[in-house]
């Protein structure tokens, strides 16, 4: 980082400048990923004689190399360890060069990727839910787990996505049929902005399995305890987050805590992140995929078929419909 703003100072950026650009929370965020991995190039690059604050796209191969040889580097890890490098400069002409980006067509090559083919069995979590009874009579830990897990699986929501639903959006809606929840901030950008996006969760015919009354009980545990709190992506927002300390209910939680209350659950029987469960289960009963892409909030069916999509498996018997 500060090489680079040494040559934004060369270049006559002003200080307000600089900072606006590079002291941005998604700037810190990038850069804070991208730290470690400059830090290993540069040593490796002077232990070799070699400049690192100038371009080498010669030098970048050779130390990608080592990785894959000795380290073995997925594809990748080599395509994130380039771009921290190349970010590391402003001038990124000489990274263009057809030879250059062949390399990486090669190292695509040699991996295989595994289209996945999990078989997910929710009945051991169903009955779980089953056996504690109603939400009435469930203490507040095991009330928060089990709300984190079916909004999560029902709303193909991640914990940190869990960690930005506001109760104070205007759109927040919540009756016996359906629960809308305002997600202010989430992973997911636009055109590199920031974005509200909304999740609306239907109800279940059984009682003990549906997230609207789940999600209807826990508040009515939280009231009296209306709070506003700073976003933790922008401090000057407020917002009034859903999931709560289960000691204090006016202590607002960490995305990281959401996902051991749905982890408590989830590990017990070996099953993958609700992200992903939600949207196979899904498919596999019949959901048409572009459904589950708006349900999602993904930007493309290609996104739920390579990364979100555990089983190939279909609700359709194409065996009926090929034989006669």
């Amino acid at each position: 980082m500060a090489h680079k703003r040494r040559r934004l100072e060369e270049k006559g950026w002003d200080p307000a400048t600089i900072a606006l650009v590079l002291d941005s929370r998604k700037e810190k965020r990038k850069q804070k990923g991208y730290n470690n991995i400059q830090q290993r190039y540069i040593s490796w690059a002077k232990s070799r004689g070699v400049d690192p604050e100038q371009p080498n796209p010669a030098q970048l191969l050779n130390w990608l190399t080592a990785g894959v040889l000795i380290q073995e580097w997925h594809a990748s890890t080599v395509q994130n360890y380039k771009s921290a490098i190349i970010y590391m400069y402003e001038d990124k002409s000489s990274f263009s060069d057809l030879n250059f980006l062949s390399y990486f067509k090669v190292i695509k090559e040699r991996s295989v990727k595994d289209m996945k083919e999990i078989d997910i069995g929710l009945q051991p979590i169903l009955t779980h839910f089953r056996q504690q009874g109603p939400n009435e009579t469930l203490d507040i830990s095991a009330l928060t787990r089990k709300l984190c897990w079916l909004i999560g699986t029902c709303g193909f929501l991640r914990p940190s996505d869990i960690w930005c639903i506001d109760l104070a959006n205007d759109n927040f809606a919540l009756s016996e049929d359906l629960c809308k929840l305002p997600i202010v901030f989430p992973k997911e950008t636009r055109d590199g902005q920031r974005i509200i996006k909304y999740t609306t969760i239907k109800s279940h015919e059984d009682p003990l399995l549906c997230p609207v009354r789940t999600i209807t009980e826990y508040l009515r545990r939280l009231e009296g305890h209306e709070i506003m709190v700073p976003h933790h992506k922008d401090e000057s927002v407020l917002h009034r987050p859903l999931i709560r300390d289960v000691r204090l209910p006016r202590t607002p939680v960490t995305s990281q805590t959401i996902g051991n209350h749905i982890a408590a659950i989830t590990d017990l029987l070996g099953l993958p992140p609700t992200r992903a469960t939600g949207p196979t289960e899904a498919i596999k009963k019949g959901a048409l995929v572009d459904n589950v892409v708006v349900h999602g909030n993904w930007s493309s069916s290609m996104i739920v078929n390579n990364y979100y999509r555990l089983t190939r498996a279909t609700a359709t018997n194409f065996t009926s419909l090929v034989l006669p």
